[in-house]
């Protein structure tokens, strides 16, 4: 795969493939990764070569550990699915703008998710969430925002506070 320097593209969802080999950092062209839906746990440790990288889907794989993508310039990243993500390190991913983490079981927003200020398209659908409030500042260029299907006790008027100008989909509130 390293010889493939070329490459924009590497769509391998939905294979069998277990691992992402090391001499993926030598795409260095490479736009769009796509592993969705197969058995892989981790990211090459070093990706720093992959400077054009935008879009990462990690779908339905085993992957937790996102920080070899940190310093990339992503702007997509579509985990959903991935039951232990660690969605702290994704708060250092400045150039994101969608990110969907639908049924990853998160039970709460890191407060460093305020750094996500590129942000336009917002999936948290599927999780555990009882409230946006962790937020230590409002992501005001959010245009699309999904929480559906999570036990927000949170009042409408405050998510509309930390995401001012989105238009919220599949809102569901609880009683307080």
């Amino acid at each position: 795969i390293g010889n493939l320097t070329e490459l924009r593209k590497l769509e391998v969802g939905g294979t069998h493939i277990t691992s992402v080999p090391d001499a993926l950092n030598k795409l260095t062209h490479l736009e769009f990764f796509d592993i969705m839906d197969t058995p892989v746990t981790v990211l090459p440790k070093d990706m720093s070569q992959l400077i054009h990288l935008k879009y990462v889907d990690i779908d339905e794989t085993a992957v937790v550990d996102v920080s070899p993508l940190v310093g990339l310039p992503i702007q997509r990243l579509i985990a959903d699915y991935n039951e232990g993500i660690q969605i702290d390190t994704i708060a250092q991913h400045t150039t994101l703008k969608e990110l969907s983490l639908s049924g990853c079981f998160i039970t709460s927003i890191p407060k460093d998710f305020a750094n996500l200020q590129s942000l336009v398209k917002l999936n948290l659908s599927n999780n555990q969430l009882t409230t946006v409030s962790g937020l230590k500042s409002p992501l005001r260029h959010v245009r699309q925002l999904s929480l559906a299907k999570n036990q927000l006790t949170d009042s409408a008027a405050d998510i509309q506070k930390l995401f001012p100008y989105a238009s919220i989909a599949g809102l569901k509130l609880t009683a307080k």
